[in-house]
């Protein structure tokens, strides 16, 4: 009695994918960050060591505030990069790290938008559409510059 050639295939593919897995734990948490809709606001906090990966959102609906507070050792500029990986056009992101809220301007495919953080800081405000969805997301870069 063998093994059957597809089940070999998945047991190798899920095989290589744990090795990769627990090689770099850092990126598959920042690539992993992952929320739920509530009736409210949702507020997100990505960890201060990503410098980039995804944002999922399950069943979007109202806003979910992303909180980027990367970790800045050498006191450098730091800019905080999105861009459409799942989301549907029309899903606003606005920047509120000033206590006031500036939409940016609509992320298409293949663009990032940049936002400079104050003191290490960036709070974005995503909204959803009004008719429900599955799924949106979002990818996040942190670029370091020095001043």
């Amino acid at each position: 009695m063998g093994f059957h050639p597809a089940l070999l295939c998945v047991f190798v593919i899920m095989s290589c994918s744990l090795i990769v897995e627990a090689r770099n734990p850092r990126q598959s948490l920042c690539d992993s960050q992952t929320a739920v809709s509530t009736v409210s606001d949702g507020n997100h906090t990505i960890p201060r060591h990503c410098r980039r990966g995804r944002m999922t959102w399950h069943y979007p609906q109202g806003n979910m505030i992303l909180h980027f507070h990367p970790f800045n050792p050498h006191n450098r500029t730091i800019w905080v990069c999105v861009q459409n990986d799942i989301a549907e056009v029309g899903m606003a992101v606005s920047d509120m790290t000033r206590r006031s809220e500036r939409e940016l301007p609509d992320i298409g495919d293949g663009f990032a938008i940049c936002v400079p953080t104050v003191d290490d800081r960036l709070d974005l405000k995503w909204v959803a559409l009004q008719e429900m969805r599955y799924m949106a997301a979002l990818r996040y870069t942190v670029v370091k510059t020095p001043r």
